[in-house]
């Protein structure tokens, strides 16, 4: 299974596991809290002992997770945007310096024009 097809399996899996957190449709996913990849490697870790998942399987679904353009608008979007955990609840807010970086990400792929940065 080549990387692409393995990251949206572990999205999939991830979106079944925790569902109020995780969702396969890209424009209904919502910011991550910042470390989040620690708890899931702390909760998956007798999965990847049984080497069932791997951290670079988690590495790259969480890469393809937040690397699209639905999730990089709600980071740019404004300043009451919020981070979710693993089970939906609120886990902080985007700063600023992130906000900057998703409309930079965006602008670069020519998805957000110069008037919104």
């Amino acid at each position: 299974m080549n990387e692409e097809r393995r990251a949206d399996a572990v999205i999939a899996a991830f979106a079944r596991l925790w569902p109020k957190c995780f969702f396969v449709a890209s424009e209904d996913r919502q910011p991550l809290m910042t470390g989040i990849h620690h708890h899931l490697r702390k909760h998956l870790q007798p999965m990847i002992d049984a080497q069932r998942i791997s951290s670079r399987d988690i590495e790259l679904a969480l890469s393809s997770y937040t690397d699209c353009e639905a999730y990089q608008r709600k980071i740019a979007s404004d300043a009451s945007t919020v981070r979710i955990g693993l089970l939906g609840e609120k886990r902080g807010r985007v700063i600023d310096k992130q906000r900057q970086h998703a409309r930079e990400w965006l602008s670069q792929r020519g998805q957000i024009s110069a008037q919104a940065k």
